[in-house]
């Protein structure tokens, strides 16, 4: 899962459009927005929610044909009125497909993504893979071979990149310890819709802050390295109306030996995301909102060593996520930046938070199905 970083996996995604390299100055690498290509690529959506209808807005921008499947039959009004064709079967659809984006709930993952694997159709799976190891086994034993991605898109920010790069590289030595963090109060998530019937509300269908806000956890393993162990405190906090918890403050052990701190949280009053990598010559500081990866040296030696071109937006994250997938079953010797075995990790180490939770103790984290 801590695979070394190829170059493969920055191919059609940044590039690098100015690099200082004065001497006595930092090297300052800026990165600009994807350059898209049009791709003529079928594509069958599972799902029309809220991030079904942002694939479906990035697909056709990109050229992809696309067909519509959602499990309530009752919307297909709504995806017609929305400019898209409704596919009634899920089967027939996957038949047409050249690939899949399943973005249903969290609870409806697993079924379309094993017909499609069992019908030979990659697949780009949203976060997290389910809300239990129900069906995984079969899941995974049909999906090997087959390029797929899990909708971990914080892996696709230019600056953190570049911070992948340094790490994996050790050029400041090891990590010791990691912070991240994630928070803003539900209700603001979506404007013009109700939270409280959202899946976000509600944990039985993969809602709450651990589940819901796993960009965090995932950034971790993929940065640091496997996770070992885990300790969570999942609770209700504030006065938002839902049947979830609202913050998760949970302690993570590394098979390196890093450990460190994941905080996420449904109840912020103000956004703020970000992470802290402290390694053994210098701490990397990344803030989501500037996009700026800083790096410390002593105490007064502060570099900006990577930002986004002035271009760049958030969204760009999940555009480019998705055209890796697309890159990746043009080619299938591009390595995943976020494959099946990262997701199924991610979901081991929610589980063993939800489990620690209810036994107040430290759990270990599975690492076979």
């Amino acid at each position: 899962m801590n695979r070394p970083y190829s170059r493969s996996e920055n191919t059609g995604l940044i590039s690098v459009i100015h690099k200082t390299l004065k001497k006595g100055a930092p090297n300052i690498i800026k990165f600009s927005a994807t350059k898209r290509h049009k791709t003529m690529t079928n594509i069958l959506i599972c799902g029309f929610g809220s991030i079904g209808q942002k694939h479906a807005k990035n697909l056709t921008d990109m050229g992809a044909s696309l067909r519509i499947w959602r499990h309530r039959q009752d919307q297909k009004e709504a995806i017609i009125d929305a400019g898209y064709e409704f596919e009634p079967s899920l089967e027939n659809g996957l038949d047409w497909a050249d690939a899949a984006i399943i973005a249903t709930a969290t609870d409806q993952h697993i079924a379309p993504a094993t017909l499609a694997a069992q019908k030979n159709v990659p697949y780009y799976m949203e976060k997290p893979v389910s809300l239990n190891t129900n069906g995984l086994q079969e899941l995974e034993q049909n999906s090997r071979n087959l390029p797929i991605e899990i909708g971990c898109q914080l892996r696709h920010h230019p600056s953190l990149v570049a911070l992948k790069h340094q790490l994996t590289h050790h050029e400041y030595g090891k990590v010791l310890s990691f912070q991240a963090w994630v928070g803003q109060r539900l209700d603001e998530w979506r404007p013009g819709s109700d939270y409280r019937k959202c899946y976000s509300a509600d944990t039985t269908r993969g809602g709450g802050a651990l589940f819901d806000l796993v960009h965090e956890i995932d950034l971790m393993t993929w940065l640091v390295g496997p996770m070992d162990s885990v300790y969570a405190d999942l609770r209700h906090n504030s006065d938002l109306d839902m049947n979830a918890e609202d913050l998760a403050n949970i302690i993570l052990s590394a098979d390196n030996k890093a450990a460190g701190t994941v905080q996420l949280d449904m109840l912020s009053p103000a956004y703020r995301r970000g992470l802290q990598i402290i390694c053994e010559k210098c701490v990397y500081t990344f803030d989501m909102k500037e996009g700026i990866l800083w790096r410390k040296i002593g105490s007064d030696d502060v570099q900006c060593i990577a930002k986004p071109d002035k271009n760049f937006q958030p969204a760009d994250m999940l555009k480019n996520a998705v055209e890796y997938f697309i890159n990746r079953v043009k080619d299938p010797t591009i390595a995943p930046r976020c494959g099946l075995e990262d997701g199924i990790h991610d979901l081991h180490i929610l589980l063993a938070a939800k489990q620690s939770n209810s036994n107040k103790t430290q759990e270990k984290i599975r690492k076979t199905l």
